[in-house]
């Protein structure tokens, strides 16, 4: 193994051979053990640090984020060792995000943990019941250990309460004899008695406060007080309250980042910057080179404020925090809109991307980012209620793909950008992550307001006719057929107009331009160019559309050649196997331009 730190050779090591894989790790500072076990797939992240000389001291170095995540992509039947090694601050982040949806306390999850923290051994689950606060105890025991009061009469019966440890099918007896558990799971009903006798041994006066607020408070003042604790602790994570995780839409200020203090005073849990933000950045991409030409120390401050920056939007965006995919997606997002940050003060500025990221705050960065994105979908919702759309959602479908979609993608509600593979149909939607994507977007925002003003104005075609003779042969017509239909009735001597073409007209076309069997290979490019520069001499375009409407029809020319390249022009054309021309259907429609 020539570099023991590649991830997969020292996950591949900790199964073969933990030993060896624990004497790499050991030579290696703490802070670069944890960068070596995150930087391996959680699904092998266990055993690289069950494999580790001191495996509990790694285990609570890791921040408690990424513990969260390895434990939940892990699985957690795997996770279990990690659970007895954890720290009371680790497993309380795990309930807080775990056990809540929402501002509702849901028992169901948080006692199955519970149970699974039994299982990972007593004192993990001692753990818990030492470390957690009044709130979330007095809400198990109210909603997933289920307790009661026993009520007894004056006079104890000659043969006792009948009450038993043991239970019956009423629940079982508390450690202390008061109250009786009815488990929301029996399955989980060792874990129910195990916990209640952990805080009855260790603290008898806290035990029984907690049973009497159990029994005596509304369950809705135990969850307000619940939330109110965990709120609190989910804080000091970087998850602030809604109001305050809003502000990360603000509009970016020119705010650069403040003197670094002498002296950082981090506790055990923060000594090593969480790096679940980080995972999510792009490979090779602006963010990522900023932070490789950071110093250690910088770049650990940014992956603080990366993970902070992305916590915020879990709050903003409503996403589920006891969910992996949503702090994945908050990440993603984060990281993406950095990015763009970081370009766009490199293009405004001249300075280098590291330099950008050490002088501006992660969140002004994503500030930015948003600003540009939001900026675009702004103008996109104008075009769409003021220009030709008119509102209408209908008259997209004009617009063929991919171009539509990336028009879609803009107005939604959140505005994606549209990641092609080769062609639209083998395509996700994401986050824009650079500028490049924007200015994409930018241009097919401009390419259709241009088609429209082009066909819709200028050469005062009725949209609404044309659409009807398409849908009489039995496909939808857009632009690049109007453009290509226009083209042939031009390219074959009879005039600029835009009209179904008659079985002449078509023969005749595909005979001098669209087919490769009889039209010269430059035949489809002289006659766009002969029909826009004629266009623009009957001032129907000018410049900006003339331009434009090269750009499209150069792309529409690639789709003639895949229909029509191929046909013998002595042939007639199966308007079935050709949808790029607008064909003459049985009625006439004549719209001039």
């Amino acid at each position: 193994m020539t570099d023991p730190l590649k991830p997969r050779d020292l996950a591949r090591l900790a199964r073969a051979a933990p030993g060896k894989a624990g004497d790499v790790l050991g030579r290696l500072p703490l802070e670069r053990q944890v960068d070596a076990v995150l930087a391996v797939p959680p699904a092998d992240r266990v055993s690289v640090l069950l494999a580790a000389p001191r495996p509990m001291r790694l285990v609570r170095s890791i921040p408690d984020g990424d513990l969260y995540l390895t434990i939940r992509e892990a699985g957690v039947a795997d996770a279990v060792p990690l659970l007895g090694l954890a720290s009371p601050a680790q497993l309380t982040h795990l309930l807080d995000l775990e056990s809540w949806r929402g501002d509702r306390f849901d028992a169901a999850r948080a006692g199955a943990w519970t149970a699974v923290l039994l299982e990972a051994g007593e004192s993990a689950l001692r753990r818990l019941a030492r470390n957690a606060d009044d709130a979330l105890l007095a809400l198990l025991f109210h909603r997933w250990a289920r307790a009661h009061a026993i009520e007894t009469d004056d006079q104890t019966p000659v043969h006792g309460s009948g009450e038993t440890e043991s239970g019956d099918d009423r629940g079982f007896v508390s450690p202390c004899g008061y109250y009786r558990f009815d488990p929301l799971d029996t399955r989980q009903a060792a874990a129910v008695r195990r916990l209640a006798e952990l805080l009855f041994l260790d603290d008898p006066e806290r035990y029984f406060r907690l049973l009497w607020a159990t029994v005596s408070e509304s369950e809705g003042e135990l969850e307000e007080d619940g939330l109110r604790w965990r709120a609190s602790r989910l804080e000091e994570h970087g998850y602030p309250p809604y109001d305050e995780a809003m502000q990360i839409y603000a509009p970016p200020l020119a705010t650069r980042r403040a003197p670094a203090p002498a002296v950082v005073d981090a506790g055990e849990t923060d000594a090593v910057a969480p790096r679940w933000g980080e995972r999510e950045v792009r490979a090779g991409g602006a963010l990522a080179r900023a932070l490789e030409g950071l110093t250690l120390e910088e770049a650990e401050t940014a992956r603080r404020e990366l993970v902070a920056t992305a916590a915020r939007i879990v709050v903003a965006d409503g996403l589920d925090a006891g969910d992996p995919a949503s702090h994945h997606a908050a990440a993603r997002k984060a990281a993406a809109l950095v990015q763009v940050g970081i370009e766009t003060r490199v293009r405004e500025q001249g300075l280098p991307e590291a330099e950008v990221l050490r002088g501006y705050p992660v969140v002004e960065l994503f500030r930015h980012g948003h600003e540009r994105v939001a900026g675009l979908a702004r103008r996109a919702r104008a075009w769409f209620t003021g220009g030709w759309p008119q509102g209408r959602e209908a008259r997209l479908e004009w617009l063929e793909p991919p171009l539509r979609a990336r028009l879609v993608g803009l107005l939604a509600d959140r505005p994606v950008h549209l990641d092609l593979d080769g062609d639209a149909t083998a395509s996700r939607v994401r986050d824009f992550e650079t500028m490049s994507e924007i200015e994409e977007a930018r241009a097919a925002l401009d390419v259709a307001g241009a088609l429209g003003e082009v066909f819709g104005e200028r050469l005062e075609i009725d949209l609404e006719r044309v659409a009807a003779a398409g849908a009489a042969l039995g496909h939808p017509v857009g632009f690049s057929t109007l453009l290509l239909t226009a083209l042939a009735w031009h390219a074959t001597g009879r005039g600029s107009r835009v009209e179904p073409l008659p079985p002449a007209v078509v023969a005749d076309f595909l005979r001098t331009v669209a087919s490769r069997r009889t039209a010269a290979p430059d035949a489809p490019e002289r006659a766009l160019d002969a029909w826009i520069a004629e266009l623009a001499a009957r001032s129907l375009l000018d410049a900006r559309e003339c331009a434009v409407t090269r750009a499209f029809g150069r792309g529409c020319l690639e789709r003639l050649a895949a229909e029509c390249g191929s046909l013998d022009p002595g042939i007639p054309v199966d308007g079935r196997h050709v949808s790029c021309l607008l064909l003459e259907p049985k009625e006439g429609l004549r719209v001039d331009g």
